[in-house]
């Protein structure tokens, strides 16, 4: 669950961050934050996945990026004509 959380977390930093410098300070930001809490307690780490996936849910991006040629996109199932 913790791989799936950070997995996410990075999914939606993509979806705010259009730079790539700026995507690359805030993922690093969020594996320090990630890394300091690596060796605690069971029931602490429950309640910090419980934490990050509410504070997921609040920075939900409204128009997340999907890529084009995948379910979502605006290029899915479009066929090209025949020559």
């Amino acid at each position: 669950k913790v791989v799936r959380l950070y997995r996410n977390s990075l999914k939606l930093v993509s979806s705010w961050c259009i730079d790539r410098d700026i995507f690359n300070d805030k993922a690093t930001e969020i594996r320090g934050q990630f890394d300091d809490e690596r060796g605690c307690r069971p029931e602490k780490a429950i309640r910090l996945l419980r934490e990050g996936e509410d504070q997921l849910f609040i920075y939900t991006h409204p128009e997340p990026y999907r890529n084009p040629i995948m379910p979502g996109g605006s290029k899915f199932m479009r066929n090209p004509p025949l020559p």
